[in-house]
């Protein structure tokens, strides 16, 4: 490269090589980290590291082409929610008094959706856009307080709603509670 009159000055970045034929992985080949947090100091939905309240529906029919699945990744636990335009985990037979409690944790890895919605169902609905990585494990602190209201002695759902470019995607979850 050259200036006029001066020797000039050029940034590179973002050089590498890659594979154009490479498929990427449609499902996760590890389990997610495991959490750390107390087990005296958590309120279990789904996960293989606490004890989960009873009587959690990770399948709920809700009328919709959605569906879930669970389904066992490096030897771990996990719900798979596959075609996925919006699903629910129903608990509503043992709702929970999270009024004592101040985070939501989520694991969720996806390939391909562009877009994840997850709501907590109570006294309403309200829902928390899920910073989207794709191909690799996501934990994600969700603050009560972005909930607003529905945050109660009541909770008795979760329903995720997700977008893909083109089509319907794939989420799997995991290690979903209270803290």
């Amino acid at each position: 490269a050259q200036a006029a009159g001066d020797t000039p000055t050029v940034f590179f970045d973002n050089l590498y090589f890659y594979d154009s034929t490479a498929t990427p992985a449609t499902e996760p080949a590890d389990a997610p980290a495991a959490p750390t947090e107390s087990s005296g100091a958590v309120i279990s939905i789904f996960s293989d590291a606490y004890t989960d309240i009873s009587g959690v529906d990770t399948n709920a029919d809700w009328g919709t082409n959605s569906g879930s699945t669970q389904e066992s990744i490096a030897s771990n636990n996990v719900v798979k929610m596959a075609g996925l335009t919006f699903q629910g985990i129903d608990f509503a037979g043992n709702s929970q008094d999270v009024s004592g409690m101040d985070t939501l944790h989520v694991d969720f890895w996806t390939p391909d959706a562009t877009a994840v919605a997850f709501s907590i169902i109570g006294n309403g609905e309200a829902a928390y856009a899920l910073p989207i990585v794709t191909g690799s494990w996501q934990s994600v602190e969700i603050p009560l307080s972005v909930f607003g209201a529905v945050t109660s002695a009541n909770i008795i759902q979760f329903k995720v709603d997700a977008q893909a470019a083109g089509d319907t995607p794939t989420v799997f979850f995991d290690n979903l509670y209270f803290y």
